[in-house]
């Protein structure tokens, strides 16, 4: 895929996409979102920035990595039908023609969907979220990057394929400064926003 058709995937999500990301439990199919953020990636205006009460015991390794407490999302956070359903309306209040994104998609979605089945009322989860992605992947930020900066790429012989360029990675290679905490909704949902920019404008 040439760096031109890249630029005008990029230009798509940003235009038509809301970005979003979540904070965890930990990664298995049974964990579930304690933190979930979403912006708009052409202004960089944060459009939902919540703490999720969990759905399932904190990893000791998550919480590691993103600072928060059992109990602080347990007391602070909001209930977790509550918050998927105020993405919902967030994204209708901005546009409702806008789809979601995010820096890995995949991972994102699969988390929304546990939380999802996980929650109490799962039949009060606005329909408005689509959780679907386009065949080639250009709701995912991560797949742009990577073939946007494939020569940064770094092949892992044990695995006999290129290892995937992470956000932290990509932001060091294009020079993009994160503002706010690493591994915080809001602060990555803005470095995939940036990251996303970088992309759709060429540089």
């Amino acid at each position: 895929m040439n760096k031109l058709r890249i630029i005008v995937q990029a230009r798509w999500v940003r235009d038509n996409c809301i970005v979003i990301d979540t904070e965890t439990t930990g990664l298995g199919e049974n964990d579930t979102i304690v933190e979930l953020a979403a912006v708009s990636p052409k202004d960089r205006v944060a459009v939902l920035n919540v703490l999720v009460q969990p759905r399932s015991p904190m990893g000791s390794g998550a919480e590691k990595t993103h600072g928060i407490s059992m109990a602080d999302a347990q007391y602070s956070g909001m209930p977790a039908t509550r918050a998927i359903n105020h993405l919902a309306d967030a994204r209708q209040r901005w546009n409702r023609t806008l789809s979601l994104a995010s820096f890995n998609w995949q991972f994102d979605a699969r988390m929304i969907l546990q939380t999802a089945f996980r929650s109490v009322r799962t039949e009060t989860i606005d329909e408005a979220i689509d959780l679907t992605a386009p065949a080639d992947g250009t709701t995912c930020i991560m797949e742009l990057a990577n073939r946007y900066l494939h020569e940064h790429l770094e092949w892992d012989a044990e695995q006999a394929k290129f290892r995937r360029l992470s956000l932290e990675k990509c932001l060091q290679i294009t020079g993009i400064q994160r503002e706010g905490i690493a591994h915080r909704a809001l602060s990555d949902a803005l470095a995939a926003a940036d990251l996303l920019n970088f992309i759709a404008e060429g540089r």
